[in-house]
């Protein structure tokens, strides 16, 4: 079956038996949370790695369906997952490159939007109100800003981190993506 996600990008919609029912569980985030744990333990990774991932990556879904994405390029361990398919390499955070206003207040306008954005289906629930942003690499040639956050999967809080560089050279210019993977939860797979 051919679907279209949010951001425009075609994709095959496998289903699973798993996920062949008609109705929501009764507890999404629950039903994620197992799910994760069971991907946790099967790769006999921390659970913690795991969850970090899915929190990252749905962020990066929603920045990706923002009218903010053409603000900020990919980069760090994200991106080289995205290149070389390997779902299994580890990140504490997403690192991006960012094009705009690199004040902190602005950054901050922009990630409460992007926090705000509901995504169906993936049970997360981002802090707008609570974020922390706050600049990194103070008095270097190339500054920086971290944003911090936490998203929720029903009681379960994830700790997610954003470090945004700025002034650093791209010398091929922007590329677009299409990243099948973040029209659902790719950590899932």
């Amino acid at each position: 079956m051919r679907r279209r996600c949010a951001s425009g990008a075609s994709f095959v919609l496998i289903l699973k038996a798993q996920l062949l029912m008609k109705d929501r569980p009764a507890n999404l985030p629950a039903s994620i949370l197992a799910r994760l744990r069971n991907i946790a333990r099967s790769k006999q990774t921390d659970n913690q790695l795991i969850l970090r991932r899915y929190a990252i990556e749905r962020l990066l879904y929603r920045l990706s369906i923002s009218p903010h994405r053409d603000q900020f390029i990919l980069k760090g361990a994200m991106l080289f997952t995205a290149w070389l398919n390997d779902p299994n390499r580890p990140t504490q955070d997403l690192d991006l490159l960012g094009f705009r206003n690199p004040a902190v207040t602005a950054i901050r306008s922009v990630f409460e939007t992007i926090c705000r954005i509901e995504a169906e289906k993936d049970g997360l629930a981002y802090d707008a109100n609570g974020l922390s942003v706050e600049v990194i690499r103070e008095g270097q040639q190339y500054g920086g800003v971290r944003v911090q956050t936490t998203a929720s999967l029903g009681r379960t809080r994830i700790p997610v981190q954003v470090d945004i560089g700025f002034g650093d050279a791209v010398t091929r210019g922007r590329r677009n993506w299409n990243f099948r993977r973040f029209c659902r939860p790719r950590v899932l797979d």
